[in-house]
């Protein structure tokens, strides 16, 4: 509990975050942390190493659909953490990631 108790700052942030650029940094900086959470010792240098890819791609997001999208996606990602849930958490980051590969929240085309 204390552990996720860490991610609560980084919501609260994104909650009132307008700006894309710093969005895509928080969204990074909380799954960041995650992966700590996770208790996986690969699994920050995995994410810390296509950091600059991520934070580019949230930012397209972010730019195309609103910050808004993203704390709400972190916010239901914490929600099923906070329950315990971690077959919903996955289920919910798969399903967000097709969204934005080839669903209605597409990024790769006809992104700005």
């Amino acid at each position: 509990d204390e552990e996720i108790a860490t991610l609560a700052p980084y919501l609260e942030q994104l909650k009132s975050c307008t700006d894309p650029q710093e969005t895509a940094d928080l969204m990074f900086a909380f799954s960041h942390e995650l992966t700590f959470i996770s208790g996986n010792t690969l699994l920050p240098l995995l994410c810390a190493s296509f950091k600059d890819l991520v934070i580019s791609l949230w930012f397209r997001y972010a730019k195309k659909y609103g910050c808004e999208r993203l704390y709400e996606s972190a916010r239901h990602t914490y929600d099923y953490i906070v329950a315990k849930d971690a077959k919903g958490a996955c289920d919910f980051i798969e399903k967000s990631s097709q969204e934005s590969i080839d669903g209605d929240y597409n990024i790769y085309t006809n992104a700005n």
